[in-house]
């Protein structure tokens, strides 16, 4: 009889990749070298990121299978092993501001040789994060607010009867029925 031997488990940390033109989290996995398999948390889409190489010696863009999500779930999404990228960003929903590894803002530019930086990714996020709260509960200063006068009423400009200029048949061959 042979004896079986148990390979080591290999740890599969999720990662969190904002994306700035969504503003959505994709949630993907790495895991010995490769990425691994979207975590089950949603619907799985494909979405080209700059992803290590298996030496990790640089980066090289391929489609990933990940999860998108908004960024108020981020917090409370059950990821069995958050990678740095999802605890940094975790920090940035409360209010922080953690560096943000290159899994954080791993976009590969239109050319595919560059990726967004982490200072644009940040701003991005900060700005429509700011934006979509005051969406939904107004201004945060009156200054921002455009105040008029209750006494006065606006009214539509009236149509000049001078300005107008006569009405031009449509061109031949064209039916306007």
């Amino acid at each position: 009889m042979g004896t079986r031997q148990t390979l080591p488990e290999t740890r599969s940390d999720s990662q969190a990749t904002y994306l700035p033109d969504r503003h959505v989290f994709a949630l993907w996995t790495w895991a010995g070298g490769a990425v691994g398999a979207a975590p089950p948390v949603g619907d799985v889409e494909t979405v080209p990121l700059a992803v290590p190489t298996p030496d990790l010696g640089r980066l090289k863009v391929s489609d990933v299978d990940c999860v998108l999500i908004e960024p108020d779930r981020l917090a409370a999404v059950p990821l069995d092993s958050p990678g740095r990228s999802v605890e940094a960003w975790r920090s940035w929903i409360a209010g922080g501001e953690s560096a943000l590894p290159i899994a954080a803002h791993a976009v590969p530019d239109p050319t595919g040789v560059a990726v967004t930086t982490a200072e644009h990714a940040g701003g991005v996020f900060r700005r429509t994060t700011a934006v979509g709260a005051e969406m939904r509960t107004g201004p945060s200063s009156p200054t921002t607010c455009i105040a008029r006068s209750p006494r006065r009423a606006i009214r539509p400009p009236r149509p000049s009867t001078a300005s107008r200029a006569p009405a031009r048949p449509p061109p031949s061959g064209v039916s306007m029925s």
